[in-house]
């Protein structure tokens, strides 16, 4: 029985994978939540991991692709990498492979796209002053998006210069 429950517990953690990549604290609650044991959970784990199916470095590097091409700023992608149990260490290392691979993000390009979808959305006229209503709407976007208020002040003060 015991081989038949490995097999089970290794085609329960290959289904997780064949979705999308995992860090390993997601893959770990999912093996408890599934109900298998906690020393077999870790066995499997860690056959993963030597494996290479599981690498948090890995995971945070894809992760935050994901987050700068939905214009969230990097604090806010390590918030959610940290949140979903990766460590600092590997948050950071994954950042410097997203960074060997795609470059240094430019946060201050991605406050300005974001702010630009709130301003189409609000269909304002070009050349028209943004008003301080719709610019308290674009701080909060930016404030929900992980970037800083000095960012959003910054992203505002720009938007104004070129619809001058």
């Amino acid at each position: 029985m015991g081989d038949k429950k490995k097999q089970s517990i290794a085609a329960c953690a290959a289904r997780k994978l064949e979705l999308k990549d995992v860090s390993v604290a997601d893959m770990r609650a999912h093996l408890l939540r599934k109900g298998y044991d906690a020393d077999e959970v870790e066995e499997t784990i860690g056959q993963l991991i030597s494996l290479e199916y599981l690498d948090d470095v890995r995971f945070a590097a894809g992760f935050f692709r994901s987050a700068f091409a939905k214009n969230k700023s990097r604090r806010r992608a390590e918030t959610e990498l940290y949140a979903k149990g990766v460590s600092k260490n590997d948050i950071e290392d994954g950042f410097v492979r997203y960074t060997e691979e795609y470059g240094e993000p430019d946060e201050s390009e991605q406050a300005i796209r974001e702010a630009e979808k709130v301003l189409r959305l609000a269909e304002l006229p070009e050349g028209e002053p943004i008003p301080d209503k719709l610019k308290g709407r674009i701080a909060r976007r930016l404030a929900s998006k992980g970037y800083s208020p000095g960012t959003a002040y910054r992203t505002l003060e720009a938007l104004e210069r070129g619809r001058q």
